[in-house]
């Protein structure tokens, strides 16, 4: 028998009715969402364990955690194929969608602020400093804005999120506060923290990618292939940002983020490079072995 869910909370048994439509059958089941295993049109905790309270008249009733909640929304857009129509088995949605938004654009959109910067040079129709700004207010506009608003609509304007994370969401209001006084006072200590946090966060977004095609691809995976996927990601950004911090060279509007002495006398970079080249190798013989496998 499915839990009932709390106020505001997803209805478990939609969640499981949407799993049942994935064609499995009694036998065959697809992974469900993280922290829940999917059995035909039932759904039973797994990694978290619900609580027990006990009532006025000494009767029990569980509650699933909240965090079994907020993962099934996450996931349920991944995995829940009714919700869109035309999903290719394997993809997030199809080819043409996953390959031109998600895996070529990073193709287009990556090198898009050398090139500006490369013309502005060469034509002289902007100087360094307009041509900064014209990315900026680019990657703003195409990327930032959207991401940002479709971030607080789907947490702060959802009265459901609000209400199952009051302190979290009321926290922050002092965000703005602490941005400004930094702004003002600290701004070294404030753009340090600011791309700390950004890396974490982009390589954050890596992940949850890398997860929703593997729930679409239909295959039972072994965990450490999984933490081999996540080795690559986690330590691919950092051999030559560690690197740059180290000489010097990571400035970012005027400011040269700080990098200890101390630190100068430890071989972090070289390190920091041993580790991502160990995953990386890993990572080509597990991709290799899925290939040999008809998994690739």
């Amino acid at each position: 028998m499915l839990p009932a869910a709390p106020r505001g909370g997803p209805d478990l048994g939609s969640m499981a009715l949407s799993a049942e439509h994935l064609g499995a059958g009694p036998t065959a089941a697809p992974p469900g969402p993280r922290g829940v295993r999917i059995r035909h049109s039932t759904a039973e905790p797994a990694f978290f364990a619900p609580r027990s309270k006990t009532g006025p008249n000494g009767t029990h009733r569980f509650e699933p955690p909240s965090q079994l909640f907020y993962d099934l929304a996450m996931a349920a857009y991944a995995g829940a194929p009714t919700l869109v129509t035309g999903r290719a088995p394997g993809w997030i949605y199809k080819p043409a969608w996953d390959l031109s938004l998600i895996i070529f654009s990073a193709v287009i959109l990556v090198p898009l602020p050398f090139a500006v910067a490369w013309l502005a040079q060469v034509s002289g129709i902007m100087n360094p400093r307009q041509a900064i700004d014209l990315i900026n207010i680019t990657v703003a506009t195409l990327i930032g804005g959207p991401h940002l608003f479709s971030t607080i609509t789907f947490t702060f304007l959802d009265g459901k999120f609000r209400a199952r994370y009051p302190w979290y969401a009321w926290l922050a209001f002092l965000l703005p506060v602490g941005v400004i006084y930094c702004g003002i006072y600290q701004y070294t200590l404030l753009v340090t923290f600011f791309f700390s946090w950004a890396s974490l966060h982009v390589l954050h977004q890596i992940i949850y990618l890398t997860d929703c095609y593997r729930r679409r691809s239909g295959w039972a995976e072994e965990k450490w292939s999984r933490y081999v996927d996540y080795g690559v990601i986690l330590t691919g950004l950092y051999p030559i940002g560690i690197y740059k911090l180290s000489m010097r060279h990571f400035a970012v509007g005027g400011v040269v983020l700080p990098y200890p002495a101390w630190l100068r006398a430890l071989p972090l970079p070289q390190a920091a490079g041993v580790v991502f080249a160990a995953f990386l190798t890993l990572w080509l013989v597990k991709t290799v072995r899925e290939f040999r496998q008809g998994r690739g």
